[in-house]
């Protein structure tokens, strides 16, 4: 009996200490444009980070669903630059944002606080797949929704240029959010009922057998 329970309890370990992944759309992205304070781009297929003549300084902000996800082991952001750069390559910013904002509504004067350490990722003059490692920006935002703004360090000209959740040619090339989260532990108390019950199904079944 004893063995029974403490193979049933090892098995219970195993299944829930194993780790999930996931591939996490958007909720909301959009960007804003210094040059043009009030104007709303939610709805478009694509967003910018950068700074032009035409445009000004060009931010894009993200949110994620991270609701269902409270053991979070690590985190990377992916995006599509379908154009690259103009000029040399430049170093793109993430930080953590305030969720207090809606692609429906936000604009370069109502954008949301951004703070904390950025996470930096350099992007060259050729577009494709471009990621950012925001494992400790998802971690600290466990259980809640994670707001991000990307923004083009100093010195950086041009723009670069991606393709938003909206887009509508090939599906596969939005952004996204690989999340890795840890299935959590239950207690001590939990993990013995969970062996006390697989071991009396194990038990009815042997002496199902005999009979």
């Amino acid at each position: 009996m004893k063995k029974v329970i403490v193979v049933c309890i090892m098995i219970c370990l195993a299944l829930c200490g194993q780790a999930s992944a996931a591939s996490l759309s958007p909720t909301d992205d959009a960007y804003v444009l210094s040059k043009y304070p009030t104007t709303v781009t939610g709805n478009s297929e694509t967003f910018s980070i950068g700074a032009t003549a035409a445009s000004g300084y060009i931010r894009t902000f993200l949110k994620f669903d991270l609701t269902g996800y409270t053991n979070i082991e690590s985190a990377t952001l992916w995006l599509y630059n379908f154009y690259g750069a103009t000029g040399t390559p430049v170093t793109v910013s993430v930080y953590s944002a305030s969720n207090a904002w809606s692609e429906t509504t936000l604009t370069y004067n109502n954008q949301p606080a951004y703070s904390g350490a950025p996470v930096n990722a350099t992007l060259g003059i050729t577009g494709g797949w471009f990621s950012w490692d925001v494992g400790s920006l998802a971690q600290a935002a466990a259980g809640n929704q994670l707001s991000l703004a990307m923004i083009m360090q100093l010195g950086g000209y041009g723009s670069q240029n991606f393709y938003s959740d909206e887009y509508t040619g090939n599906i596969a090339l939005r952004p996204y959010l690989d999340v890795t989260a840890a299935a959590p532990v239950p207690e001590p108390a939990t993990m013995l009922l969970l062996g006390l019950g697989l071991a009396g199904i194990a038990l009815a079944r042997k002496s199902k057998k005999r009979s």
